[in-house]
This record gives structure tokens, C-alpha cells and sequence, in this order.
């Protein structure tokens, strides 16, 4: 102890700080990150006007002219995330949406929501059930979701007002929970910025390269190792979506090696199922269940929190001998409900009596989130044709003349019996049927995965509210917040 208090080691410590505040205060000063932040910066307030009878002098008055408008304006404002930490949905502070736009004396006319070309997962936000809108009393105020903002992503808001003039101060509000809003200005292009001699700048990069360099040999040390705030001891258990489960295994694997000390188990038996049991759950800050779409079900959502964590593609399969490899969303709803007990002749082989080979659908339980998705998104809110069979062969006594319908309790049971049965038709998670090698069939010319693939939902990962943020499960969705877009577009991506 007495060697650490040597008058040489004294100086040292103390010539470090010294050093290392006078270098690097200039350039922080007005950089320091406050915990959360949400910059917003107007890049554009020009006036705009109905198109008149001379254009040039209008555009030479610097006016922008449109058809059919009132006399306004049009602003593109910015909002990002340039803080040093992630932006989640439990850091806004109000429960009906995020932030609001108050244009003051200008009232909103249209708008419309920009997004950078590898951010566009963004705009899963943007609907009206998660607080987007323009306020129903104030038409100066546009209301933003909870929109959940990695560092450094950002999206501009376009919006064409009228009344007021341009120039109107803009106000973002309200502040986020341990974190702040303000308005970002850019430096004038025409500012040419401070610069140091030459030999400042060398003599500064000498000096804070050595103060570095010594703080952290002596203050760290060369063996000490940290982790991520969002690592956690203990057991974590996912439950619910089977559709799921394969990007969950992935994600849980990466939480487990990146956090030492934790363990994650998948057990996931179908969305309604896992919501039940994350509600029966004796410790819920270690558990988290997944559900494909939300759940209707306000018995088994009651003081639970859902939010989405990514889009799940489906597809419908079929098995052997059925040559149809496209089908109208029309036909494919006449099958699943019951509407079409045979194939058609160019649709699929013959059976062995010469006849038109029998439909046979493969299904899922009442409790299946995928199966709330085929309804909600292929069945136009309609239900599947009744169960007829145990086995997918046998029918049940008395249900002659009905066509023969299954059920399977996940996934990979699902896409196992439509492999092996002639004439069957079923629905499954994308990644794992192609995995599995089933036979994946395109929806009236659409491949799964495409912009306008419609048999997908979004994914909900559901808590129970009021989740302590030191906890196991809060911890791991912290952890999906930083990596599981990117870990979803990869699976999306080696399915295509």
C-alpha cells in the first residue's frame, strides 16, 4: 500500500486526470451523451402555395407550388437517436404513444414517414393502433409511436401544413424516462470550423495516447473483462410461438455465450399456451412468451406487456402428389374451409381409383398462434373446416362426406405428416419448412418473403408489466432490441 502512495505515483494519478480533462474537455463539451437521447433537426421549412400563373417568379421567391393546396408551408424533420444508448419502448413515458410534433400556429394538412434504406423495419411502428396520428383536439400536433430507435437509426417526418409561416418554431416533447429531447442544429455550410497548428494537434494526440494508455494499464488492468449491461445470471425460459422457436434457439444461443452465467430455455408449445403459462408462473421475471400477432384473448394478456420484436413469413405446404405449386388466396380459402374436399385435375395426381385425388388438410390446435394467423390474414377472419381425423387417414365415425382435416400441436409435426400424406395441404413457419424441404407453395404469384407476401404476422414478445429492469427477462429484451432484426433479416435472407 505504501508503494501505491509514493509521491511518484501521486503525481501520476493525479497528472493523468489533469492531462486527460484538459484534452479531451474541448471536444466533449458539447458532445457528452445524457443517458438516452432523441435529437430532432428541421432540414427543411420552405413556403408553399397553389400553382399559379407564373411559375418562374414563384420558384425565383423561392415558393414551391403544388395543385389543389392551401396556402402553407413544407417541413422534413429529423428525428434520431444520437445518444449512446438504445431507444425501447419502455423509456417513452406516456402508455398511448412516444413523442409529439406540436407545430404550433400551423395546422397539419398530410404527412408522411421517411426511412433510410436499411431501417425500413421501422415502419412496423407507424399505424394508428400504436399511437400514430395527428391529435383528435390540436391539429397543430402529430402524435409518434413508441418506436424503438437502435443508436445512430433515425427516420424524417414529411409534412405538408397550412397556416402560420415558415420558420414557426417546432417543440418534440415529452422528455424521455432517464433521458432528454432536444433540437440539433447543423452547422452553416459557409462556417469553416476552428482548427489547431499542426503542432497542437500532434502534441494533443501524443498526450492523450500516453494518458490513455497508462490509465488503463493501471485502472483495468490487462486480465479484467466486463459484459453487457443486458447480462444477467440465471435460468431464462421462452415460451409460446413454435414458428418461433428456430430464431429464438439462435438468439438464445448468442445471449448465452455473450453473458456467462446465463441459461436459456426454449420450450415453446404454441402462443396461447406459453401465455398461460408466463401467467401461472411463480417467478415471471424469468420468463418470456412469444406470440404470433397479438393476442385477443384478454383472459390471458391481462397484466402483460406485448412488444414486437419482428415479422414472421408463413407459408402454406402441400404434399405428395399435388402438382399445383401457386394458388389464388380464393382457392386456398375454399380448401381450408371445407369448401373443396378434392383436387382439381390439374391441380394434383389421381388416386389409386382413378378418381380426383381427396383433399386432406393438416392443421393446427385452437391455441396455435399460426393458426390465428392463417384465419386472420387467409381465411378473412374465418374459421378452418372441422376436425374429421386423429391420424390424417382414418376418419371419425359419422363424418362421411366432410372433407378430412387433422390437427398437429407445432410446427415440425405440421410439415412431417404433409410430406407424407398424398393429397394434404397444410400452413408453417417459412424458415423451417424450407429447412425441413417441404414443398412451399406461392399465393396468387407471390413468394413467401416478398413486400406484398400476405401470410405473415409480426412477433410479440409478452411480460409481465411493470418487469424490473434488472431482471433476467428484461435483460433479454434488451438484448433482442440490439440484435434480433438483424438476426431475423439473416433468416429471412438464406430462405430466399
Amino acid at each position: 500500500m505504501q508503494d501505491w502512495l509514493s509521491a511518484d505515483n501521486v503525481i501520476a494519478v493525479v497528472g493523468t486526470v489533469i492531462g486527460t480533462a484538459a484534452t479531451l474537455i474541448p471536444f466533449v463539451a458539447d458532445r457528452r451523451p445524457r443517458r438516452r437521447r432523441i435529437g430532432y433537426r428541421v432540414q427543411m421549412d420552405v413556403p408553399v402555395d397553389r400553382r399559379g400563373a407564373d411559375p418562374a417568379t414563384a420558384s425565383a421567391t423561392g415558393i414551391f407550388q403544388l395543385d389543389g393546396v392551401e396556402p402553407g408551408s413544407l417541413v422534413l424533420l429529423r428525428i434520431e437517436n444520437d445518444g449512446s444508448h438504445d431507444i425501447h419502448s419502455s423509456d417513452y413515458p406516456g402508455p398511448e404513444h412516444g413523442l409529439s410534433v406540436d407545430f404550433e400556429r400551423r395546422r397539419i394538412s398530410k404527412y408522411s414517414v421517411l426511412f433510410p434504406r436499411n431501417s425500413r423495419y421501422l415502419n412496423r411502428y407507424f399505424t394508428e393502433d400504436q399511437g400514430f396520428g395527428q391529435d383528435r383536439h390540436d391539429q397543430s400536433v402529430l402524435h409518434l409511436p413508441r418506436v424503438e430507435l437502435p443508436r445512430g437509426e433515425h427516420f424524417k417526418l414529411l409534412v405538408l401544413l397550412t397556416g402560420g409561416e415558415p420558420g414557426n418554431a417546432i417543440q418534440v416533447s415529452p422528455e424521455l424516462i432517464d433521458g432528454d429531447v432536444h433540437e440539433n442544429r447543423s452547422a452553416p455550410v459557409d462556417d469553416l470550423p476552428r482548427r489547431f497548428s499542426r503542432a497542437a494537434q500532434g502534441l494533443l494526440g501524443v498526450l492523450l495516447a500516453c494518458v490513455l494508455g497508462l490509465s488503463g494499464y493501471l485502472v483495468f488492468g490487462p486480465d479484467r473483462t466486463a459484459h453487457p449491461d443486458f447480462c444477467h445470471r440465471g435460468t431464462l425460459t421462452v415460451v409460446g410461438s413454435t414458428a418461433f422457436k428456430p430464431t429464438v434457439q439462435t438468439l438464445s444461443r448468442k445471449y448465452e455465450s455473450l453473458c456467462p452465467g446465463s441459461t436459456v430455455r426454449v420450450d415453446a408449445e404454441g402462443s396461447e399456451s406459453g401465455l398461460s403459462v408466463l401467467q401461472q408462473s411463480d417467478n415471471p421475471a424469468h420468463v418470456i412468451a412469444f406470440s404470433d400477432g397479438r393476442s385477443a384473448d384478454a383472459s390471458v394478456t391481462k397484466g402483460l406487456t406485448a412488444a414486437p420484436v419482428g415479422k414472421v413469413d408463413f407459408a402454406v405446404i402441400a404434399g405428395p402428389g399435388v402438382r399445383a405449386r401457386d394458388l389464388t388466396a380464393d382457392r386456398i380459402r375454399a380448401l381450408f374451409t371445407g369448401r373443396a374436399p378434392a383436387w382439381g385435375t390439374q391441380e394434383a395426381d389421381r388416386g389409386g381409383d382413378g378418381r380426383p385425388l381427396p383433399v386432406v388438410l393438416v392443421g393446427r390446435r385452437s391455441d396455435s398462434g399460426t393458426r390465428k394467423v392463417l384465419r386472420d390474414t387467409l381465411l378473412n377472419g374465418g374459421g378452418e373446416a372441422a376436425q374429421t381425423s386423429e391420424d390424417c387417414v382414418r376418419r371419425f365415425p359419422g363424418s362421411d362426406g366432410q372433407v378430412l382435416r387433422c390437427e398437429r400441436p407445432n410446427t415440425d409435426d405440421v410439415i412431417a405428416t404433409v410430406r407424407k400424406v398424398p393429397g394434404s395441404i397444410g400452413y408453417a413457419e417459412l424458415t423451417t419448412a424450407v429447412q425441413q424441404k417441404a414443398t412451399v407453395l406461392t399465393i396468387g404469384g407471390l413468394a413467401p418473403g416478398s413486400a406484398t407476401y400476405p401470410f405473415h404476422a409480426t412477433e410479440f414478445a409478452y411480460t409481465k408489466t411493470g418487469l424490473p429492469r434488472d431482471s433476467l427477462a428484461a435483460g433479454f429484451l434488451t438484448f433482442l432490441g440490439t440484435t434480433a432484426s438483424q438476426a431475423l433479416t439473416s433468416e429471412d435472407d438464406s430462405t430466399r
